[in-house]
């Protein structure tokens, strides 16, 4: 079902994008559109394009969806890194 939601455009042309919208489409502060031009209308696409690497107080993160399990590499490296400080501690 298409909603309708009504806005403004204000002198420097910027639209504010009502907050059932935002929440309706999950938009997050700083996410890139993608503005399309057909005949008399304006559409407004999230860009799922967009850098999986969003950078967050200083620091880089992934935003990606796993497809397969990964736990065992998970355990496997939680054990490199368990064998490696008790190595360390012999020392």
């Amino acid at each position: 079902m298409n909603e309708k939601f009504q806005t403004e455009i204000d002198e420097a042309g910027r639209i504010i994008l009502p907050h059932e919208a935002i929440s309706k489409l999950h938009l997050k502060p700083g996410m890139k559109l993608i503005i399309e031009v057909e005949e008399d209308k304006v559409i407004l696409k999230p860009d799922n394009e967009e850098s999986l690497l969003i950078e967050k107080d200083g620091v880089l993160i992934l935003h990606a969806e796993l497809t397969e399990d990964v736990s065992d590499i998970v355990e496997k490296v939680r054990q490199d890194r368990i064998n490696t400080i008790i190595k360390d501690s012999l020392k």
